[in-house]
């Protein structure tokens, strides 16, 4: 972002340098060929950077409203998208359902969903 910013700052001061006489025509126009060129190409990076989605943004967009919907999926799914959903949850298979032994058998997205519980509820 400095460099998109400083292309500008470049321009004026070839500018300058032409118009005092420092420099001669075939020069400005050179350099200001490579500016324009350097400034083009920090464009279409960050045009580039601002278009492409991380994983955190895929996570809130999506997932968040899953997990928030949980209940409403778990009741209309079928057998299937229910063991889905349980190996999202949960890093193991497991037999008997008890909630407190469970409790170190969680994906780390969910321990980091229930840590982050923790300490909101503690605040």
């Amino acid at each position: 972002m400095k460099k998109l910013r400083k292309n500008p700052e470049r321009q004026t001061n070839l500018q300058n340098s032409f118009l005092d006489g420092d420099i001669t025509s075939s020069d400005y126009n050179e350099m200001k060929s490579r500016i324009e060129s350097e400034l083009s190409d920090k464009q279409v990076k960050l045009e580039r950077l601002k278009s492409t989605k991380s994983p955190f943004k895929v996570y809130l967009n999506k997932t968040l409203p899953m997990i928030e919907n949980l209940s409403h999926y778990w009741d209309k799914a079928d057998g299937k998208t229910k063991k889905k959903i349980l190996g999202c949850i949960f890093t193991e298979k497991f037999e008997n359902f008890d909630f407190e032994s469970c409790n170190n058998i969680f994906t780390p997205e969910i321990k980091s969903i229930m840590l982050a519980s923790k300490v909101l509820k503690s605040n």
